[in-house]
């Protein structure tokens, strides 16, 4: 007997590792086929093997897979589909996770442990990325918009009919209703994985549930001739859709190594300006508000004072530029200075 287990932990010691290989490729939309992401890869696996394929955008994130699915190995082949999107593929990182997991197999399986991969992909560049972000966060704007186009009207309407009877009110609302129908079927996140790529998906679910639910018991309320109600109500949605509009349109930084690009990038400007000084101030003023604008909503509480302290700063430098003062290189160190030390600051952020 003991030689018997000897030679099967020799026979267990001298078997291959499992290798799984393989490339992951973009194929763009072809007449009726839309675009797709494939992967087609190799595994020292049996004829029927599992395995178990995660498609993610960016980094592995479980719990937020894009695509999942089971592939089978064939004379050491196998082949992977993504059909994600509807049009073309959005830019950015993609990761495929592949995973063999002995439990999953059947009989005769493969002796490995269980064992994953993960294989990158890169689509467009960072001016794509940007430029596709920015149109998708402008298409979500637009129908919140829309909301706010509703609500207008039942405050017209809520003077124009204010001596009409119930009955004729009901029309209007049903057309609001069908309306807001349409466009909770348009923003429906399983029709745009772009939404959920960008983390707009609870947004664009939730969110928008939220505020057509506030819109429409608006709009009851105008059936209804409760005018105080009806305008409270449409107050709390424009407020919510200004926020949203708000937070979508300028969208907060997790990554510290952006924040940290941001704060490289406001040197820059004012850097810029002060060796260019009969350059527009306006402009580069603006950027620089946007810039931290967007880092005063993305960093922990604890360095708002820094943010002020930045912006207080930039005020008098730019004021200092547009006047040609004689303070303007003291006050851009003193700037400039800040800025090194919060950047210094955010790159030890893990």
């Amino acid at each position: 007997m003991l030689q018997v287990v000897t030679l099967l932990l020799a026979l267990a010691a001298a078997q291959d590792p499992l290798v799984i290989k393989g490339e992951l490729k973009e194929v763009p939309a072809q007449g009726k086929d839309g675009p797709s992401l494939l992967f087609e890869g190799s595994a020292n696996l049996p004829n029927g093997a599992d395995l178990v394929t995660h498609l993610y955008y960016g980094r592995v994130d479980p719990g937020r897979e894009l695509f999942k699915d089971t592939t089978l190995v064939k004379g050491g082949k196998f082949s992977q589909d993504f059909p994600i999107f509807a049009k073309r593929n959005f830019p950015g990182t993609y990761t495929v996770r592949l995973i063999y997991d002995p439990v999953l197999q059947g009989l005769g399986a493969a002796d490995f442990p269980r064992t994953k991969v993960d294989i990158l992909l890169q689509v467009g560049g960072a001016t794509d990325i940007d430029r596709e972000s920015k149109a998708v966060r402008d298409e979500l704007i637009g129908e919140i918009r829309g909301l706010v186009a509703i609500a207008d009207q039942i405050k017209l309407k809520l003077e124009e009919m204010k001596e009409k009877p119930k009955d004729e009110r009901e029309a209007p609302f049903k057309a609001w209703n069908e309306q807001t129908l349409e466009l909770r079927k348009r923003v429906d996140p399983s029709k745009h994985p772009e939404y959920y790529i960008l983390r707009l998906d609870v947004l664009a679910n939730s969110g928008i549930e939220e505020l057509v639910n506030i819109l429409m018991a608006s709009a009851r309320c105008f059936v209804l001739s409760q005018r105080e109600n009806t305008l409270e109500g449409l107050t709390r949605l424009r407020q919510q859709c200004e926020y949203w509009i708000g937070e979508i349109g300028t969208p907060r930084l997790t990554d510290p190594s952006k924040m940290t690009a941001s704060v490289d990038e406001c040197r820059a400007i004012a850097r810029k300006l002060l060796d260019s000084p009969d350059a527009p101030v306006l402009p580069a003023r603006r950027r620089f508000l946007e810039l931290t604008a967007i880092l005063d909503k993305s960093i922990p509480a604890d360095f708002h004072e820094v943010i002020l302290g930045i912006t207080s700063r930039a005020a008098a430098f730019f004021n200092a530029v547009s006047d040609k003062s004689p303070d303007t290189k003291k006050l851009h160190a003193d700037l400039d200075g800040l800025l090194e030390r919060f950047a210094g600051t955010l790159s030890g952020f893990k």
